[in-house]
């Protein structure tokens, strides 16, 4: 199939401009790059292998920058399955996502937040005072506070979603757009995920 070749060509999928015009991209598979849009020319900033604290990248997704310190906020949708296999990474619903940071200054990686339920899209507030970040598989949007009295911690602030969000995006306004890849609810009988999620046992089997 032509999934098959992603591993081998790479699949781009956060892409930001920074400060200096250059092209910032999550491709999924190898990592972090910063792209000349004039020349064409790639510098890996950070390698999927390298990973965050001992654990290598598998599906690198969301990205955002700090207009203001020029930070790099960005996904690990889940350590176990790549994006070729994201379906049965929506199938298991695993908690192998994280939130990570990149200073492409310093080279330094961390990690925000671990234990997330694929981990997609990200958006910066006009203020950089939080993010939003969509959890996909669990239908939820989360909030993560960098700075203020409860920097550090997060809060849902939409959760039981009509679909599965993807991508988030700061609008012209103020406010958040967030793209559904597909709708949950049906009108005879609820989502297939809905339907297997308490049956681990069958999740599992299907992944297989």
């Amino acid at each position: 199939s032509r999934t098959d070749y992603e591993p081998v060509c790479g699949r781009p999928h956060g892409v930001r401009l920074d400060s200096g015009g250059q092209l910032i991209v999550a491709d999924s598979y190898f990592g972090l790059f910063s792209v000349d849009p004039q020349t064409g020319h790639k510098t890996l900033l950070l390698d999927s292998k390298t990973g965050a604290d001992g654990v290598p990248f598998a599906f690198l997704n969301g990205l955002e920058i700090s207009s203001q310190t020029g930070i790099i906020y960005f996904t690990d949708s889940s350590s176990r399955w790549g994006r070729r296999h994201v379906k049965l990474e929506v199938i298991e619903t695993n908690a192998l996502g994280r939130l990570l940071t990149f200073d492409p200054v310093s080279g330094r990686v961390g990690v925000l937040l671990d234990g997330l339920y694929m981990p997609n899209g990200i958006a910066l507030s006009p203020d950089e005072s939080f993010l939003l970040l969509a959890e996909t598989s669990i239908g939820c949007v989360l909030r993560y506070w960098l700075k203020g009295p409860k920097a550090g911690t997060k809060e849902v602030i939409m959760n039981n979603m009509p679909g599965y969000p993807d991508n988030i995006r700061l609008s012209d306004r103020g406010t958040f757009l967030v793209g559904l890849t597909t709708t949950r609810f049906r009108k005879l009988m609820p989502p297939f995920l809905d339907l297997i999620g308490p049956y681990p046992a069958v999740k599992r089997f299907l992944a297989k």
